[in-house]
């Protein structure tokens, strides 16, 4: 069980740093512009989440993520965009139990246009409790719309989710 807990610090851990380090190249372009901000949301049509202990389990699952999408200025970095999470809820249905009913309070992502990937990363606190928790979303872009899959996207220590689902800019 130890392993698995390492397992999941390193994952969570080397996404952070992916993200971290592409940030300040984000900031500004050449003439010390801002990058241009627009509003995005993204809302699943399916989702699912799969208890980390018992994965032979899912549960109906909806997300709603909306922020700032950060246009890119920067002619080296011209197809990345950065996204920034203001606001956002989680709901998985229990089906017995009651529906856990999470609130995104803040987090960030990183958009690829060329390889067509998406990562964000929020904090959640789970209503109704003082607990928070980390979302890891990876994804993919296509002409559907945007694919999170689990297990790569997770509610560390609790579920692998997978979404599927619309961004709208």
């Amino acid at each position: 069980m130890k392993r698995i807990g390492l397992l999941l610090t390193l994952l969570l851990l080397s996404s952070a740093v992916s993200a971290f380090a592409i940030e300040p190249l984000l900031a500004k372009n050449k003439n010390n512009e801002a990058p241009e901000a627009k509003s995005f949301t993204f809302q699943s049509t399916t989702g699912k989440a799969y208890p980390i202990s018992n994965r032979n389990m899912s549960y109906p699952a909806t997300l709603t993520i909306s922020g700032e999408w950060l246009e890119n200025k920067n002619k080296e970095l011209v197809s990345i965009g950065k996204l920034r999470v203001t606001d956002g809820s989680l709901i998985i249905d229990g089906g017995y139990y009651a529906a856990k009913v999470y609130k995104i309070t803040k987090g960030f992502g990183i958009d690829n246009d060329k390889n067509g990937k998406l990562k964000i990363l929020c904090e959640l606190q789970e209503l109704n409790s003082e607990s928070t928790y980390r979302l890891i979303l990876h994804g993919r872009t296509s002409s559907d719309g945007i694919r999170f899959e689990a297990p790569e996207s997770k509610i560390a220590t609790q579920y692998f989710i997978e979404f599927s689902g619309q961004l709208t800019k």
